[in-house]
């Protein structure tokens, strides 16, 4: 469900009365929208928003860059070994202790990573040790940034209810009641999100849910 057909069920819902509509309930519905839209998407790393790539590396160049939509690292998996390897994800403090000073780098198949932000290129990039000594191919699993894209069908009790807290009046009973009901949704939704066909619980991306991958090596599939 997209953010436009949530504002038509609202404007629909709430507001039956045409006489009642107009600028100020617009820009009420649609503050809510983007609001209840932010609380949701940030409150859980849903399986939705896990997606794939193949970043691919350049010889003697300890960096990478991530795509325009990364907002935040699941795992990173090279395949130049026989099983292919899940990169060990340090966090920036480590791999600045741990890792040596670049003019001291050797050359390899990456082993460790972190993730960075490059203010100069402004773009999200990994920083990898060894340093690769070929044009390595990198299998990412990330999450993507909320573009007002869809929400599939499942979460969408959830997203309401995060919406719900913004069309109530701030400080009242209302507005406690409607929190403390998104809280629950959210709380529900955490325990479903991403099961597996024969109902164990498990992480798979909803949007690949007809190709695939659902697997580990999801990189040889199809």
């Amino acid at each position: 469900m997209t953010r436009s057909t949530i504002e038509k069920h609202l404007q629909t819902l709430l507001f039956v009365n045409k006489q009642a509509k107009g600028k100020d309930v617009d820009s009420l519905i649609g503050s809510a929208i983007s609001m209840g839209y932010e609380d949701f998407w940030g409150a859980y790393p849903w399986a939705f928003k896990e997606t794939h790539d193949t970043v691919t590396t350049t010889a003697s160049t300890e960096t990478v860059e991530l795509p325009d939509d990364f907002d935040g690292i699941v795992s990173a998996v090279e395949h130049e070994t026989t099983d292919g390897r899940k990169l060990r994800k340090l966090s920036p403090d480590e791999y600045d202790r741990l890792i040596p000073y670049s003019e001291d780098l050797t050359t390899d198949t990456p082993a460790y990573y972190k993730v960075y932000y490059d203010r100069e290129d402004e773009v999200w990039k990994l920083a990898l040790y060894p340093t690769p000594d070929s044009a390595i191919s990198l299998y990412i699993t990330y999450h993507t940034i909320e573009n007002g894209g869809e929400v599939p069908g499942k979460y969408i009790g959830g997203l309401y209810a995060s919406i719900g807290k913004y069309i109530t009046m701030f400080g009242t009973k209302e507005r406690q009641a409607a929190i403390m009901e998104a809280n629950a949704e959210i709380e529900r939704l955490k325990i479903i999100d991403g099961p597996n066909a024969d109902g164990t619980i498990g992480r798979f991306l909803d949007a690949w849910e007809a190709e695939g991958p659902r697997s580990k090596r999801w990189y040889e599939e199809g």
